[in-house]
């Protein structure tokens, strides 16, 4: 057999470079008919990809946080897509100025940064695991025991840390109190109460970043203690502490098991998609906790949760759900708390409360 046929002659290879789908390999002359022929060629004659112009965005370590130096996974023989190819400090404003869809990429970028699986399971169990711990939440059934499986517990970070942080971003970059964004220009002070896996503290980090704050402190509260593995890998990404504690949604501030909240401080506490979890069904969510919080705290609250109203009108719809509990509760509230309701993409997504002498901010106030 003629081996100046079989790619096996080293000076018969060549670099190849095929423009429309921007793949790149070393071969012999006849190794891009091979390619020309092949499913990703054909595929990307009817959608091209968008070629990249210009170097690749560098990034000053010396100036910008550590969630915008994180490593892209981009780097190989295929070139990136232009749309992968982000620069997220400077931070990229889009055209509505929220910046939410670069933040989408962001969290993107850190989820895969984060979220290593064990090589031993296969992708079926993980997500059954995943799909069991979610199924206990959603029919507030949950005990400590049904948290114990950490592998389940990094799935479910893996699946919902974009869809929370995302939600979180967007209250906090369109919807916070004038007042408190002043607070995120210094040194802010968050909690996140059902915390786990620190998606919102994320958010948080990042919001604080863009408008000038620094480090400040940062907490997860939580009521089993398997959560701390993830948000502490979470705190590392972001080169920030995360401390982490006990409590219990379910019970006011002076029970036992919130013994941990009762000396602490912070400008922000967030309430995301934990109080009807922790109602333990007929669609009650526990307030008490927030309440005694409120009023013995000099701070905002962030309330997420799901449930609210879709498609045309959803805004001008009432709240559902834990939402409507907490619209309700804020005029009981002392001091008297005002209610910012934050509209996400397709629904409202969740309320600030807010304290009565601040004035109105982006986004609608009732109260």
């Amino acid at each position: 057999m003629d081996t100046a046929h079989c790619g096996t002659d080293e000076s018969q290879q060549q670099e190849h470079h095929c423009a429309i789908c921007q793949l790149s390999w070393t071969g012999p002359p006849g190794s891009w008919s091979v390619h020309a022929a092949g499913k990703t060629h054909r595929k990307r004659l009817l959608n091209p990809r968008k070629p990249c112009t210009g170097p690749l965005p560098s990034v000053d370590h010396s100036t910008s946080p550590r969630w915008a130096q994180l490593p892209s996974g981009t780097i190989g023989a295929r070139d990136p897509p232009a749309a992968l190819v982000v620069q997220f400090w400077p931070w990229p404003e889009s055209e509505s100025g929220s910046g939410e869809t670069t933040f989408n990429q962001l969290a993107e970028r850190f989820v895969a940064n984060l979220c290593q699986p064990d090589p031993g399971l296969s992708s079926l169990e993980r997500a059954q695991k995943t799909r069991d711990v979610q199924d206990q939440m959603r029919r507030c059934e949950q005990q400590p025991e049904h948290f114990e499986d950490v592998e389940a517990l990094w799935g479910y970070a893996k699946e919902k840390f974009v869809l929370r942080s995302s939600m979180a971003f967007n209250a906090l970059r369109s919807f916070a109190p004038d007042q408190l964004k002043q607070r995120m220009g210094g040194s802010l002070r968050v909690a996140a109460m059902g915390g786990g896996p620190a998606a919102e503290l994320f958010a948080a980090a990042v919001s604080r970043d863009l408008l000038g704050g620094r480090p400040g402190t940062l907490a997860v509260y939580e009521w089993v203690p398997t959560w701390n593995p993830i948000v502490q890998a979470v705190a590392q990404l972001l080169g920030e502490e995360i401390s982490y504690h006990h409590c219990d949604v379910s019970k006011p501030l002076a029970d036992d098991a919130n013994e941990a909240l009762r000396e602490a401080a912070y400008d922000l506490i967030i309430f995301s998609h934990v109080l009807l979890e922790s109602g333990r069904g007929g669609g009650e969510a526990p307030l008490e906790l927030l309440q005694d919080l409120w009023e013995s705290q000099d701070c905002f609250m962030l309330v997420l949760d799901a449930g609210q109203a879709r498609g045309k009108q959803k805004r001008l719809r009432p709240l559902a759900g834990s939402l409507r509990q907490v619209e309700a509760l804020a005029q009981r509230l002392h001091p008297i708390a005002q209610t910012i309701r934050i509209d996400g993409s397709s629904r409202t997504d969740g309320v600030f409360l807010s304290r009565a002498e601040e004035e109105k901010s982006t986004g609608r106030m009732s109260g």
